[in-house]
């Protein structure tokens, strides 16, 4: 059964909510983050999900009047149906057993939630870094040593723009659940290479403070129909 949720996904088109909330979505479908300080736009929209490239924010249509609004999702849900006239019954009796299956994939979709944004943070980082090592670690003279980091960044800067483009903007959950679980120890390996030359990739926080990617266990099954209807 189709929950409300998924009836929200396909019926809006997120680029159309988030020129009605206020975001101006340029004709690459392209804006200025509202959630940070954002010199050039860094919030792209597309395959009906958002994601920025600059503090890694993401989600989909809900998740973007959520964060807009600053609400709980059913909240959001709520705002959403009534402002464009949807007519879902959001107030139908649901069985015990059925809140206690949501509760469970819920849960499950948080701890995946929290390591897309953990692992996208460290790889956005990354990224940049590697940008910066090859614009200023170029060796000028012939007979100059190569710096290891210009190396680095020569063999590793187009295999992260492209896992950013292809897996975290353009991917499915399948494609997300599938990679971190391959990748793993990678993402692992970059997060220390990024304490080891000092850099600060903005972790995911909870009430305790930072909590570094090995904490955090990736989930595979974010493909499963149950998942995906989860409301």
């Amino acid at each position: 059964m189709t929950s409300n949720f998924e009836i929200v996904k396909e019926r809006l088109d997120i680029v159309d909510v988030a020129r009605d909330y206020g975001i101006d979505v340029n004709r690459h479908n392209k804006a200025h983050c509202p959630w940070h300080t954002d010199k050039t736009p860094s919030l792209s929209f597309k395959n009906q999900r958002f994601r920025c490239f600059g503090c890694g924010e993401s989600g989909d249509v809900i998740d973007l009047v959520r964060l807009l609004t600053n609400q709980k999702a059913v909240d959001a849900l709520r705002e959403i149906n009534a402002s464009y006239r949807l007519g879902l019954d959001l107030d139908a009796p649901v069985s015990p057993d059925v809140i206690q299956r949501r509760a469970a994939i819920r849960e499950q979709k948080e701890l995946f939630d929290l390591w897309v944004k953990k692992s996208s943070l460290i790889l956005i980082a990354y990224f940049h870094m590697l940008r910066n090592w090859k614009r200023t670690l170029y060796p000028r003279h012939p007979d100059e040593i190569i710096d290891p980091r210009y190396v680095e960044a020569l063999h590793r800067y187009d295999f992260i723009g492209y896992v950013l483009d292809t897996i975290y903007l353009e991917g499915t959950l399948q494609d997300k659940a599938e990679f971190l679980v391959t990748h793993e120890s990678m993402i692992r390996g970059i997060e220390q290479r990024l304490i080891w030359e000092g850099v600060d990739y903005d972790a995911v926080r909870n009430g305790t403070g930072a909590r570094p990617a090995a904490t955090i266990q990736p989930v595979a099954v974010m493909g499963s129909p149950e998942l995906r209807n989860a409301a």
